[in-house]
């Protein structure tokens, strides 16, 4: 796997892990987690599309 998709699965698994942790809380804050498991899509399409030899704009 290439370096820059495995960055890509990291900074995903990072705002998935984010959006569980706000879920489990007393109080979630749904907005939050949404934008969290949203960015945490947008970043495994990125990363498929860097291991696939897809053309990306910006570093991760």
């Amino acid at each position: 796997m290439k370096q820059r998709t495995i960055e890509w699965i990291e900074k995903a698994e990072g705002d998935i892990s984010i959006a569980m942790r706000e879920m489990a809380a007393s109080e979630p804050v749904w907005d939050g987690i949404c934008f969290h498991a949203q960015q945490c899509a947008e970043k495994y399409l990125k990363a498929l599309l860097e291991e696939q030899g897809g053309c990306l704009r910006q570093d991760p």
